[in-house]
């Protein structure tokens, strides 16, 4: 007589964490409008380079525009300035920072937020567009002609989540630890887990039990 041996469905489970590394910089432009005047459209002011998320960075400001078509504008643009080995997934936000007199109240901010991926050294991203010179000059964001804008660079990296350990004397409890050879000691003990599952008296925080119960039961199962 041939008999079947009871295959029981392959079951994997993962968990993936999100960790946040977050830096910023201030990068503080005295003489703002007399800067703007000598630079021509397309040419930048650097700042020194500055560590955020664990990588390198430079932020680059445009006066005029960063191209022909952005005259008129300031852009801003974030800079990866280290080389990297995989891409970098990062949240990157750039605002004026409100200057202000003494005694008077600061002006609202103003920021633009994007989340990009920057794949090597020398990549960049930004706004071209960021704020209209026009605007600018016209507001109170500039404080005797100084000009502060900060970066607040937010680097997202998947880590897979930490499995507990499962205790032994939860597996002992379910019956899943076993010195004996004996076929039928072994289907006793995988009975006892069947049911154990099916009247839900498994304790809550042993999630992870019955995921190893159910990658266990295999390997008690006998012909």
């Amino acid at each position: 007589m041939t008999t079947t041996a009871y295959v029981p469905p392959s079951l994997s489970a993962s968990s993936v964490a999100i960790v946040l590394a977050t830096g910023s910089h201030v990068l503080r432009i005295d003489y703002f409008s007399q800067a703007a005047a000598m630079l021509a459209n397309g040419e930048c002011l650097k700042s020194p380079k500055f560590q955020a998320g664990g990588h390198t960075w430079r932020i680059r400001c445009y006066p005029n525009g960063s191209a022909q078509k952005y005259d008129g504008y300031v852009s801003l643009v974030l800079e990866l300035a280290s080389h990297v080995v995989k891409d970098v997934r990062a949240e990157f936000r750039f605002t004026l920072v409100p200057l202000r007199r003494q005694g008077w109240p600061a002006p609202a901010p103003y920021e633009h937020a994007d989340v990009v991926t920057f794949e090597e050294k020398g990549r960049q991203f930004g706004f071209k567009n960021f704020v209209s010179r026009d605007w600018l000059e016209k507001s109170e964001k500039l404080l005797d002609g100084a000009l502060a804008v900060r970066c607040d660079v937010t680097v997202l990296t998947k880590q897979p989540a930490p499995v507990p350990v499962v205790e032994e004397q939860e597996l002992e409890r379910l019956g899943l630890v076993c010195a004996c050879k004996d076929d039928a000691c072994k289907r006793i003990h995988a009975g006892t887990v069947e049911a154990a599952m099916a009247l839900g008296t498994m304790p809550r925080r042993c999630r992870r039990v019955k995921e190893a119960c159910l990658r266990l039961l295999g390997r008690l199962r006998v012909e």
